[in-house]
C-alpha cells in the first residue's frame, strides 16, 4: 500500500486524514449512484430502496471542506502559532498548480470531447461552459452545475477558499497567546454563519459558492489551532468512540434545515475522534482505508463519468424488482468500478503530480527527444 500513498508536502503523512477522506468519497459516491438510478427509466424504486443510507450522502462534500481547512491552515497556523518558517505564497500558489491542475484539465477535456462526440453538442455550444469550468467559474457565471462535469461544483468553492485562506489564517492566527479567545471566537463564527444561513437561506449563484459553506472551512481552522496547541492535553480514550461512532451515523441520518449550523461542529468532535479514540483510529489507519482515501481526488474528478455508464447495470433489475439485497450488491460492484477506475487515474496521472519536481522531470525528458529531432 506504500507504493499508492499519498506523498506529502515534507511533513509525515497522517493517516488519520485520509482516512477521514475516505468516509467523505464513499458517501459521495453512493450518493450520486442513487442520483443516477433515479434517473433512469423505472429507477425510483431502486433509488428509493437505497435512499435511507445515502440520502444525505451530499454531506460528503461538507466533511471535504473541513478536512481542506484544516489541511490548508496547517501551514499558516503553524507559523504564527509554533514560530515555524513561513509558508511563502508563491509557493503555496504554485503547488496548486503543479499537483492539482493536471489531473482536473485532462479530465474535464474528456468530459468536453465525449459531450460534443458521443452526445452530438455542438462545440460552440460545449465552449463557453468548457472554459468557465476550466476557470472554476461557471456556478458564479450560469448560477447552476457545470454541464461539463457537475461535481466540480465544490472544487470551484475549495478554489475560493484556497484564494482566501492564506488572509484568513493570517487575521484568526495573528494573536498565538490568545488561546481561549481565538478558539471561542471561531466557534461563534462557525455557530453564527449557519444561523445566518438558516434564516437567510441562499440560493443561486450564492448557495455555490464559499459564502454557503465558510463555516466548515473554519471548522478545520479550529482543529488546526487545537491539532498545534495544546494536542497532547486531549487524552486517547474509548469515550471518544462511544462519542462518534453514533455521531457518525447522525451526521449522516439526521435531516435538519439546521444542519449548516450543527454539522460543522460535529466534524471537529468526529474527527478529534478519528485521531484519540481506539476504535476509530484503528479503523482510519487502516492501509486499505488509508489509501483510497488518499485517491479521492481522482475518485471525485472521475467517479461521475463512470456512473453515467455503469449505472445501466442496474437496468435488469428496474424490471425485475427484486430485493434489497440485490439493489445493494449491484450498487456495490457499481462502486467498486468507480473506485477502480479512480485507482487507474490516480497512479496514471495524479500520483506523479504529486512530486514537486515533476515539470522539471518531464522537462529534461523532452529535451533530449528534441535534441534527437533537430539532429
Amino acid at each position: 500500500m506504500n507504493t499508492l500513498r499519498r506523498q506529502t508536502s515534507g511533513r509525515a503523512y497522517v493517516p488519520e486524514v485520509d482516512g477521514l477522506r475516505f468516509i467523505a468519497i464513499l458517501s459521495v459516491v453512493l450518493f450520486h449512484i442513487a442520483v443516477q438510478v433515479r434517473e433512469k427509466a423505472n429507477g425510483n424504486f431502486i433509488a428509493d430502496a437505497m435512499d435511507p443510507v445515502v440520502h444525505n450522502g451530499a454531506r460528503g462534500v461538507q466533511l471535504f471542506f473541513v478536512i481542506s481547512g484544516f489541511i490548508l491552515g496547517l501551514p499558516f497556523a503553524r507559523h504564527r502559532l509554533t514560530n515555524a518558517p513561513a509558508t511563502r505564497l508563491r509557493t503555496y500558489f504554485l503547488r496548486r498548480l503543479t499537483r492539482l491542475e493536471p489531473p482536473y484539465i485532462v479530465i474535464i477535456l474528456i468530459r468536453a470531447a465525449l459531450i460534443v462526440i458521443a452526445l452530438h453538442q455542438p462545440l460552440r455550444a460545449v465552449l463557453p461552459h468548457l472554459l468557465a469550468t476550466l476557470g472554476y467559474s461557471h456556478s458564479l457565471i450560469y448560477g447552476y452545475y457545470s454541464s461539463i462535469n457537475p461535481p466540480v461544483w465544490s472544487l470551484e468553492v475549495e478554489i475560493q477558499f484556497y484564494c482566501l485562506a492564506p488572509l484568513i489564517a493570517w487575521i484568526l492566527f495573528s494573536f498565538p497567546r490568545a488561546t481561549v479567545l481565538r478558539r471561542a471566537a471561531l466557534v461563534l463564527a462557525i455557530a453564527a454563519i449557519g444561523v445566518a444561513q438558516r434564516f437567510l437561506d441562499p440560493a443561486g449563484r450564492i448557495h455555490l459558492t464559499i459564502v454557503d459553506s465558510i463555516q466548515y472551512f473554519l471548522a478545520g481552522f479550529l482543529l488546526c489551532d487545537l491539532y498545534l496547541v495544546g494536542w497532547e492535553k486531549i487524552r486517547h480514550h474509548w469515550l471518544w468512540d462511544l462519542v462518534c461512532l453514533p455521531l457518525w451515523v447522525w451526521v449522516f441520518w439526521w435531516n435538519s434545515s439546521w444542519y449548516h449550523v450543527w454539522m460543522p461542529l460535529a466534524c471537529i468532535v468526529l474527527y478529534i475522534g478519528a485521531f484519540k479514540g481506539p476504535i476509530s483510529r484503528a479503523f482510519f489507519r487502516n492501509p486499505i482505508v488509508a489509501t483510497i482515501g488518499g485517491m479521492c481526488y481522482s475518485i471525485y474528478l472521475t467517479h461521475n463519468l463512470v456512473l453515467t455508464a455503469a449505472t445501466a447495470l442496474f437496468r435488469p433489475i428496474s424490471h425485475a424488482h427484486p430485493s434489497i439485497a440485490a439493489v445493494w450488491l449491484t450498487a456495490s460492484v457499481i462502486a467498486l468500478v468507480v473506485f477502480g477506475v479512480g485507482l487507474m487515474y490516480y497512479v496514471l496521472l495524479e500520483r506523479p503530480c504529486m512530486e514537486r519536481d515533476w515539470p522539471q522531470k518531464l522537462a529534461a525528458r523532452l529535451r533530449p527527444s528534441a535534441s534527437r529531432r533537430s539532429t
